[in-house]
């Protein structure tokens, strides 16, 4: 009789162990991914921007800034962006140097592809002008 309870008890500690393992590695998994979620990459900011679009989801648009930026997130803008909306997105991801000299360069990366670099393009000075007024001095 002792011995039949000796292994109940066994079998409890090792189910205990287990859940315990479970437990653990569980909360271990949820943690990598709210972490994960929290650092999205400029192609997952793009793609939600067009999701929030297509759905009318406003509020996700404007969550989408940066905080200090919120005031740019105007309905205005989501309108607009809602006009010129299309059920089709081709998505590139860009990166822009801007030299100490005021050359610019504009390097597009292939995110498949670890972000490897698919074109280098030195911008004009038309196309300059342009970034540094829309997009440069907006910071």
């Amino acid at each position: 009789m002792q011995s039949r309870n000796h292994k109940q008890t066994g079998v409890e500690f090792v189910g205990s162990k287990l859940i315990k393992f479970l437990l653990i590695t569980a909360l271990f998994l949820i943690t990598v991914a709210c972490a994960k979620d929290n650092k999205s990459d400029p192609d997952e900011i793009a793609v939600n921007l067009k999701k929030s679009i297509s759905l009318d989801e406003y509020e996700v648009f404007q969550s989408l800034f940066s905080s200090h930026l919120k005031e740019e997130a105007t309905k205005e803008l989501f309108d607009k962006l809602k006009e010129i909306n299309d059920s089709r997105a081709d998505f590139k991801s860009y990166s822009l140097i801007t030299l100490g000299n005021g050359q610019m360069i504009l390097v597009n990366h292939v995110p498949r592809d670890n972000f490897k670099i698919q074109k280098v393009i030195i911008v004009s000075n038309d196309l300059k002008q342009l970034i540094e007024k829309e997009v440069v001095n907006q910071k």
